[in-house]
């Protein structure tokens, strides 16, 4: 804008000045020459028409250099939104895998959860179901057992006698990993399985085996046996045997009875 007054206040300097100073030469060297104010009017506007061009082209190249710059402008705005646009799908792709993973840990948390639940319930239930065992000796029942002092074994002529243990499981599940255990007093004792009696062997005065898991009475119905082959020494008159049953969920369960030798 002020390149362009410049110019128009040039050319009303230069057409002052051609207009001044044709009538100094005028009247100074008596020209006569036919000048019409229509014709100086004519002069005038020739300057001002020139000029007038030459302000239109300098505005012409303004205009253009404003729009060249305009356009470089829109250019570097379009890449700059471009590269946002490229920004923030970027960060849209990053936010909807992240998402992703926490729905899948999600899942999976409340997966562990459903399984650590579970397992928990299932130890309550465990915990609240247990065997309950009591031990009686022949034909006497756990009650009768605890309430006598001596039992009476008979030995035959071939110098043994057998012992029943019978127990029963009276909670509401069965023992696991269940083994039996039977010692005698004294030591010279010899205890085996029935009808399978050695001559010797290592620790003869007592016996362990492996026993299936005792189920609760509601569901076998009968008890237990557990029945040994008794081979005292001669001349001993009374023994004493501790009858042992140990299982994982179950604290050892024992019985120690005295058995009075009744010999035939």
């Amino acid at each position: 804008m002020i390149h362009i007054l410049a110019w128009i206040g040039v050319a009303l300097i230069l057409t002052c000045a051609v207009v001044v100073l044709f009538f100094f030469l005028r009247k100074r060297l008596n020209l006569s020459v036919g000048f019409s104010i229509s014709d100086i009017l004519n002069i005038v506007l020739l300057f001002v028409a020139f000029f007038s061009l030459e302000v239109a082209i300098d505005s012409l190249q303004v205009a253009k250099r404003t729009y060249d710059d305009a356009v470089r402008s829109g250019q570097k705005q379009l890449e700059i939104l471009d590269a946002s646009r490229n920004s923030l799908k970027d960060a849209l792709a990053t936010a909807t895998a992240q998402q992703e993973l926490l729905k899948q840990n999600l899942a999976a948390s409340t997966q562990q959860l459903a399984i650590i639940k579970e397992q928990w319930d299932r130890e309550l239930a465990q915990q609240r179901r247990h065997p309950m065992l009591e031990i009686g000796i022949g034909a006497l029942s756990p009650e009768e057992t605890q309430r006598t002092s001596f039992f009476n074994l008979e030995i035959n002529d071939q110098g043994w006698g057998r012992v029943q243990f019978l127990v029963y499981n009276r909670g509401n599940a069965p023992t696991m990993n269940t083994s039996a255990r039977v010692t005698a007093q004294p030591l010279t004792v010899h205890i085996d399985q029935p009808d399978f009696r050695l001559a010797e062997r290592m620790d003869h005065y007592r016996f362990n085996q492996t026993a299936v898991n005792l189920q609760p009475l509601k569901i076998s119905k009968t008890p237990y046996s557990f029945d040994y082959d008794v081979t005292p020494p001669p001349n001993v008159q009374e023994i004493q045997l501790t009858f042992t049953i140990l299982a994982e969920n179950l604290e050892a369960k024992s019985i120690t009875v005295r058995l009075k030798l009744i010999h035939r």
